[in-house]
């Protein structure tokens, strides 16, 4: 099986073994992913400090960090929003951050493009799972512009599990039901579009270093509170305010299409890390949260901003 542990091109580090399995065309899938370290049960697609991750990466003899394996990996998108020190600790001794609410975010499924599925037949003999396509807030394929697949929406079958399907189907036909499976077709609003480019953006390219801290400056501006100490009435009350605007900002349609937990709140779904003073507080102890929401605020600012601009320039104009 050494022979066949190579990395197609952009292909899901975490969806190759099952690849590999399914080339030997032998003997249970569970034991060649025993024979790895790997749990066959664990395997589902964008696992942010995932410890299967660390025994593929042993298993094909890369660090985490390689560059040869970003294309690969959720590397650039887990070192975001890190501190310096969280940083130091994941990649020099792979001690995983603690996170907060990390499986309440999407996608939960295993998803392909079919265009791309014609393409790495006609290129690899097979299709395999792409990392883009497993991205949250991803929901087209950056090259074909078409919508994922997810599931049948005749009989509901969809890959949970890498167990359940190996490779995606050859022919993008349902394996239980027979029909074409569809591309996605759900909601899609200007700030999903922005969004799901800014995830693409992230993963794509190796973060600034000061990314977080640049962030949480340009949050605590907007608001006009301190990214220090917060502590005072008056700013209680302003990070209050944008906190109640930032999580109305967002229609529940998206909300539901970003995240699988949440919780009601006076007419308004909210994620729990949408709370979190992690997106604000320099130098706090709050634990890190996924960097969709982090963008999610950025977006939420930056929309704010061009308002404003227009305003001032329309007040100009009138003037």
């Amino acid at each position: 099986m050494n022979s066949l542990q190579t990395l197609l091109p952009e292909e899901d580090i975490l969806a190759a073994p099952a690849r590999w399995h399914y080339l030997t065309g032998t003997g249970a899938m569970a034991h060649s992913f025993k024979e790895m370290g790997l749990s066959v049960d664990a395997q589902g697609p964008h696992r942010l400090f995932n410890s299967c991750t660390l025994n593929i990466l042993d298993v094909i003899g890369k660090d985490i960090d390689d560059e040869s394996v970003r294309k690969h990996s959720l590397i650039n998108l887990e070192l975001a929003y890190l501190t310096s020190a969280e940083r130091e600790q994941w990649v020099e001794n792979r001690i995983k951050p603690r996170f907060t609410a990390l499986a309440s975010v999407h996608p939960k499924r295993w998803r392909w493009c079919p265009d791309c599925i014609v393409e790495d037949e006609a290129s690899f003999g097979m299709p395999y799972y792409h990392r883009d396509h497993q991205l949250p807030g991803v929901f087209h394929c950056k090259k074909h512009s078409l919508g994922l697949v997810d599931e049948c929406v005749e009989c509901g079958w969809q890959v949970t599990h890498i167990k359940d399907l190996q490779v995606p189907p050859i022919d993008n036909l349902c394996p239980c039901c027979g029909f074409w499976l569809s591309s996605y077709d759900g909601p899609f609003t200007d700030n999903m579009a922005v969004i799901e480019e800014a995830i693409l953006q992230l993963v794509n390219n190796e973060p600034e270093f000061d990314l977080l801290h640049q962030h949480q400056l340009k949050l605590c501006s907007q608001i006009g509170i301190s990214p220090n100490s917060q502590n005072t009435m008056a700013e209680q009350r302003s990070l209050s305010k944008w906190r109640c605007e930032f999580l109305a900002y967002y229609s529940p349609s998206e909300i539901k299409s970003w995240f699988n937990h949440f919780s009601e709140s006076n007419g308004l779904l909210v994620p729990s890390m949408m709370r979190s003073s992690r997106l604000t507080m320099c130098n706090g102890k709050a634990t890190p949260i996924h960097p969709l929401v982090h963008l999610l605020a950025m977006q939420f600012i930056n929309s704010h901003q061009t308002k404003d601009e227009a305003y001032d320039s329309a007040c100009l104009v009138s003037g």
